[in-house]
């Protein structure tokens, strides 16, 4: 399995995941580089097969699958990598691939509101504990990297949709917001109704998907299970033939 991190350049870790003789599962961080810049498909393929060959010593034959996220490089390279180590399988995370199908979800009014939301509510203190004094608990947190979070933050509000009003009312009226808090106004003020039914299809439509991906996240067993997973997701979404 191998990932990167972009800041300045990248942060390059490939993770080995192997079976011992008595058959229990191990995994071990087999590098770690740093690299000036984000490498390209063919720069990558050969950083993961250096690592495979040269530095860990193993027959092209041992290596049986290649695991990683959607991201276009990562998948030109394991294809570069599958000519290599023909024993190896593309593994692409299935995390990815639910969280991604839930991306193709799509409200233009609920998508106009929350990035509104996401700009002010989620950063302001003074609106954060606004919300939580009108739900009586507290936000719920964001971020860009984790599983669903943006559909999570959607899901509180659409469970507390009927709040909207006096939240929104009293934002302007405490002057947070300015600009931004207008927005969100004018979006709910269009079609209320609309946006609201736009919460409640995201909610509905997506609540399996979140499940699921949480199910099957980790670094043991899961892979074992994600079939019987998709299989029952794709029959209570009535997507099964």
């Amino acid at each position: 399995m191998f990932d990167g991190t972009r800041r300045l350049g990248e942060a390059l870790n490939t993770v080995g995941r192997f079976c011992s003789e008595d058959f229990a599962i191990i995994q071990r961080l087999v590098n770690f580089v740093t690299l000036n810049a984000s490498p390209d498909n063919t720069a990558l393929s050969t950083v993961l097969s250096n690592v495979a060959t040269r530095e860990l010593g193993l027959d092209f034959d041992a290596i049986t699958g290649w695991g990683r996220d959607s991201v276009k490089v990562n998948g030109t390279a394991t294809n570069r990598l599958l000519v290599i180590f023909p024993s190896s399988v593309d593994l692409l995370c299935i995390c990815h691939t639910l969280n991604n199908t839930g991306d193709r979800v799509g409200f233009p009014e609920k998508r106009e509101f929350m990035t509104s939301w996401l700009t002010l509510v989620q950063n302001n203190n003074a609106a954060k504990q606004l919300w939580k004094s009108l739900t009586s608990q507290a936000m719920v947190g964001f971020s860009n990297i984790r599983w669903w979070s943006r559909q999570e933050v959607e899901n509180e509000i659409c469970l507390n949709f009927g709040l909207l009003p006096s939240f929104l009312a009293q934002l302007e009226s405490d002057g947070v917001g300015d600009a931004t808090t207008k927005k969100m106004a004018s979006v709910y003020a269009k079609d209320p109704l609309r946006l609201e039914v736009s919460f409640a299809a995201g909610y509905d439509g997506t609540l399996q998907l979140l499940r699921t991906t949480y199910e099957l996240e980790g670094d043991r067993l899961e892979i074992l299970l994600v079939y019987r997973r998709v299989e029952a997701l794709l029959k209570d979404m009535n997507f099964a033939g």
